[in-house]
């Protein structure tokens, strides 16, 4: 491919154009090729501190192959199914219908408004945000993030995910009036994503059979589970992107991300400060630039979703004349780029791949023509991080685990199997949970308390994690 062939690639993709008066005009372009995360720059984002059960439900229909758009209001529908004389799907009479109707929905509708699951199926039927003004698409963001989940970290191969073991005319008539359409040719209204952790994979795979095998704690916690990965997989990989070209080599373990649990103290000295939210935050405000250029230099390559890491290696396999190729596309698109944005860089600056990608980073960056798009982009990331950190006055956040929260993954790491506590550390660290010595102390003696201790002897590695 020239170095022409790759700027028309670029323009193309960004939408640029030459107006009449001379100036230019473009699409700041993302998701096309550099599709990594399921978020927006948009000002309306999914209401993930709330609860997850809009994005629970999109993911179940899309493993489901059921199109989100065609989801009905639970509620409305059974409503107009009680008021409709002519109804097959109520066979109550007519005296007793107001009443039954009332019972129902109060039975059903929960606190948020959302719908109480009552078995596995009804999971698709989960309502998605109810938008109070004509702009608002937060129900469009909301079925992106749940296909995200299922386009990346699949179902755990597991065909009966969402299959009841029991029915009765309620759920059935539930999961009648939910669907009004099947969409079984394409779900994702959004470019398909590629995994790029694929030992999140693994373990969310492992984790959510083991979850799907007891369901009374899956229709609890597959809400929390979901939000957990989604988060997990997203940091991790934001992580990765701000070191951009200075990773050395891909690894299958996290990075270590420190938690305590909400009832210690955070002091400036706990790794929890040092390595904890503060981590994950700082590199969430350079994510919306990091996407950028990624989205640029696909383009560019003519190749789609390569990481900093990936085109990289790509960029030293080329020969000279390819490298060539790339740089000259590259400083081309930074001159027409910059046209409107007038950042001031010295000519020297682009004369390496990696120091041009550097100044295109820089210009978008550059003033306030995408701050507000900068802000709500690495916004998105930040909001997932909340059902899972705790704020410590003048210390700030800290990642956090309650202790429902701390039980919960504790049993995913174990399987509900006995363990030795030093194992069941490496488990939730391979999830991306690091705890330094005293939270490790706090963990053995909370569980302690609550009867969940073995000790073979008074040595830590004698310590078990009963079954449970």
């Amino acid at each position: 491919m020239s170095t022409q062939q790759r700027l028309e690639n670029i323009k193309n993709g960004f939408s640029y154009k030459v107006k009449n008066d001379g100036d230019v005009s473009f699409t700041i372009a993302y998701r096309a090729r550099s599709y990594f995360f399921p978020f927006t720059s948009r000002t309306f984002r999914p209401k993930v501190k709330e609860n997850f059960d809009t994005v629970t439900g999109a993911y179940a229909r899309a493993t489901k192959q059921l199109n989100s758009d065609r989801i009905n209001n639970i509620f409305t529908e059974l409503e107009n199914a009680f008021l409709d004389s002519n109804s097959t799907l109520i066979n109550i009479e007519k005296q007793y219908s107001e009443d039954v109707k009332n019972q129902i929905i109060t039975y059903l509708q929960k606190d948020n408004k959302n719908l109480k699951v009552l078995s596995p199926s009804l999971f698709s039927a989960l309502q998605l945000h109810t938008p109070l003004k004509k702009a608002d698409n937060t129900a469009s963001i909301e079925i992106a993030y749940g296909e995200f989940i299922y386009s990346i970290l699949g179902d755990g191969n597991i065909e009966s995910l969402f299959v009841d073991s029991e029915t009765n005319s309620l759920i059935k008539l539930i999961n009648t009036v939910a669907i009004s359409e099947k969409n079984t040719s394409k779900i994702q209204k959004q470019p398909d994503s590629i995994c790029k952790l694929p030992f999140i994979k693994d373990l969310f795979s492992e984790d959510i059979r083991y979850l799907r095998k007891n369901e009374d704690m899956f229709l609890e916690k597959l809400p929390i589970f979901l939000h957990y990965y989604l988060m997990f997989y997203c940091s991790q990989l934001t992580l990765r992107f701000n070191k951009q070209f200075d990773i050395k080599e891909e690894t299958n373990k996290p990075y270590e991300i420190y938690y305590i649990l909400d009832d210690e103290r955070l002091s400036s000295t706990r790794q929890a400060k040092i390595q904890g939210y503060n981590i994950i935050s700082t590199a969430s405000t350079n994510l919306y630039e990091n996407i950028i250029l990624l989205s640029a230099l696909n383009y560019i390559f003519d190749t789609k979703l390569k990481t900093f890491y990936e085109l990289k290696n790509l960029y030293n396999k080329y020969d000279q004349q390819e490298k060539d190729e790339i740089l000259i596309a590259l400083q081309e698109w930074i001159y027409l780029f910059n046209k409107s944005m007038n950042y001031q860089f010295d000519n020297s600056e682009l004369s390496t791949f990696e120091s041009a990608c550097n100044v295109f980073y820089k210009i978008i960056g550059h003033g306030k023509s995408y701050k507000a798009q900068r802000s709500r982009y690495g916004l998105s990331l930040e909001e997932l991080l909340y059902k899972f950190s705790k704020l410590h006055g003048n210390q700030g956040h800290s990642m956090s685990l309650s202790q429902e929260n701390l039980l919960f993954f504790i049993q995913l790491s174990t399987k509900g199997e006995r363990m030795k506590i030093k194992d069941v550390f490496s488990e939730l660290e391979q999830r991306g949970i690091f705890f330094d010595s005293r939270t490790k102390t706090q963990v053995i003696e909370k569980l302690d308390k609550l009867n969940m201790i073995d000790s073979v002897s008074d040595s830590g590695d004698a310590k078990y994690v009963k079954e449970f």
